[in-house]
């Protein structure tokens, strides 16, 4: 005879995520910080920035350029 194993399964939903970057334009050589908002992101959210198709940044929520040159598609 075995034992009885019983558990409840929640669920969080989908999570969703809003990119937030200067919306007035950016001009080259500048700085600029984007920025991900994300909901129902579960208990360990992995964070993968990549600028032109080449991975970027370490495992967060806000990605930092410098120097922006021309095109730099995020």
């Amino acid at each position: 005879v075995s034992n009885k194993l019983v558990f409840n399964v929640i669920d969080n939903g989908h999570a969703t995520v809003a990119i937030s970057a200067p919306v007035s334009g950016v001009c080259v050589g500048e700085n600029i910080v984007v920025t991900a908002v994300v909901s129902n992101e579960g208990a360990r959210p992995v964070y993968n920035w990549r600028v032109n198709g080449q991975a970027v940044a370490a495992n967060a929520p806000v990605l930092r350029l410098s120097n922006v040159t021309v095109p730099n598609l995020v």
